[in-house]
Parts: C-alpha cells; sequence; structure tokens
C-alpha cells in the first residue's frame, strides 16, 4: 500500500486565488427561480406549501426552494402523474419501469407512490449557478423521463435487469436521441 505521506503536493505556490465575485442580483432562490420562469414567459404562482408552479407542454410542474446555508441552497423540480387504468397495473411492472429510466438517467429519479408517478430531478445551487438553465434542464428532462417510462411500462420488455449489454446500448443511444430532439425543439427555446 502506498504511503500517504509519500504522496505529492498538489498546492499551489504563493497566495491562494480568490474567486470572482458572485453574480448581483441576490434574493432567495424562490425569488430567482420566479424571475427565470417569468423571464422565459412562463406563468408561475407559488402554492400553500410554498412551492412554484408552472405548467410545460400542459404538464404540471413544481419546483421546491430550499434556502440552509449562505450562499448554497436545494432545487428540486419534480411533478406527478397518476398512473391511468389502461396502464398495467402490477407493482413489479410499474416499479421495474421506474428502474430501468432510473437507472438510464442518473440525472432524474422516478418513482411510483400508489397510483402516481413521481418524478424529481434535484440541484445544490451555489451563487454562480445558472437557475433559468437548471430549470430549463431538469424540465425538460423530467418530461422526457415520463415518456421513457410510459414506454417502458407498455412494452414487452427486456427491462434493464434482463436486458443483454446490446439491449441496453441500445435503448440508451434511443433515449440520448430523444432528449436531444427534445432540447433542439424544447419549449423553452
Amino acid at each position: 500500500m502506498t504511503d500517504p505521506t509519500s504522496l505529492p503536493n498538489f498546492a499551489q505556490a504563493g497566495p491562494p486565488q480568490s474567486p470572482a465575485a458572485p453574480p448581483s442580483g441576490g434574493g432567495t432562490l424562490r425569488e430567482k427561480a420566479l424571475a427565470a420562469l417569468a423571464a422565459d414567459n412562463i406563468p408561475a404562482q407559488v402554492d400553500d406549501d410554498g412551492d412554484i408552479v408552472y405548467s410545460l407542454q400542459e404538464q404540471q410542474l413544481l419546483v421546491r426552494c430550499v434556502d440552509s446555508e449562505p450562499g448554497l441552497a436545494l432545487l428540486r423540480i419534480f411533478g406527478q402523474w397518476q398512473i391511468t387504468e389502461d396502464l398495467p397495473t402490477e407493482p413489479a411492472k410499474r416499479l421495474n419501469a421506474a428502474n430501468d429510466v432510473n437507472l438510464a438517467i442518473n440525472f432524474v429519479k422516478l418513482g411510483i407512490a400508489g397510483d402516481n408517478l413521481v418524478v424529481a430531478g434535484d440541484h445544490l445551487v451555489g451563487p454562480y449557478d445558472d437557475v433559468s438553465e437548471l430549470i430549463k434542464g431538469t424540465s425538460g428532462m423530467l418530461l422526457q423521463a415520463v415518456q421513457a417510462w410510459h414506454q417502458a411500462v407498455t412494452g414487452a420488455g427486456p427491462h434493464v435487469a434482463e436486458a443483454t449489454p446490446e439491449q441496453l446500448q441500445a435503448s440508451a443511444d434511443a433515449f440520448a436521441e430523444q432528449a436531444r430532439a427534445a432540447q433542439e425543439g424544447g419549449e423553452f427555446a
């Protein structure tokens, strides 16, 4: 085993460099998120729980902002969809489909709560992060994840847990192409 004291010291010589000042336009993360949506002409309102509610491609999404430490906050973009009766009712099939999407996109997480599909994307936001871009990108990915779940739950499979490496690669390539197409022709463009 290597002696940790023998590892090279990569510290730079001289005084530490200070980063540029954070961008102006302070305020809470909720205020920044509301301003970002308004700048993109997307009507939004704050609900009774303090979440920001907005619609994208006729789908309701929410933004939860948690300002914790100075300079660091949590931005969660999420939505939930009722699973209709025309979709498979077996919990294992629904969960396998959610698992497929979770494994294909590690940026978004899906879960089943009763008869609802819940989809969320979380970000730790610092003073230099572009809240508008985080909301845009995550919103598109959430809607893509819902579509991918629907395809997975209605498809014959195989699910990720049962797929060959070639099938997994083909599925990942198809999903990446869908995501690129959604970004290029998205509602935020």
